[in-house]
């Protein structure tokens, strides 16, 4: 039996406030993970295209794919683009940035949309026979919390065992 979401066991344990799902693929994947990010995008999210925008898996300015849950797009992208802006805690994106793909539930997202969505785009890509993963892992912190390693692999072969796990 699969996992019925990436983030199972962080919820089944309490772990967060925010889920982290990191993969990095081999060097000069960047168009074609681009590509199988966007043929396999969950519904309800809406791209946002960051020219030196601040890259949360680079910690620098970069340019980046950032998909964003649709509730809460206009006000990350105020965010991004330093307009003022409440803090968003809730919400969902999902970002490519080179050879890299995040995805981010911030204090979990919403319970109700996107985990089968999201856990299917991290299995097609684990699948995609032309990007090979590096690395991945799964971590958990935010705000006032250290940010701290559920598990991590080096493959494919592993992420798959991982979400086919029980």
């Amino acid at each position: 039996m699969t996992k019925p979401f990436w983030f199972s066991q962080l919820l089944a344990a309490g772990k967060g406030p925010d889920w982290v799902f990191n993969a990095a693929f081999a060097p000069a994947s960047n168009t074609l993970l681009a590509e199988a990010v966007r043929k396999h995008m969950p519904a309800g999210f809406t791209r946002y295209q960051a020219t030196q925008r601040p890259c949360p898996i680079h910690i620098e300015l970069c340019d980046y794919e950032l998909y964003i849950d649709t509730p809460h797009y206009q006000d990350i992208v105020n965010h991004l683009e330093g307009r003022q802006q409440p803090n968003s805690y809730i919400y969902h994106t999902i970002q490519v940035c080179q050879d890299e793909c995040q995805l981010v539930r911030g204090y979990g997202g919403d319970a109700a949309q996107g985990g089968h969505e999201e856990t299917h785009l991290i299995r097609a890509l684990a699948q995609a026979p032309a990007l090979a993963t590096t690395s991945w892992s799964i971590m958990y912190g935010g705000v006032t919390y250290p940010y701290e390693e559920l598990i991590s692999g080096t493959s494919s072969a592993a992420l798959l065992v991982y979400l086919d796990a029980d």
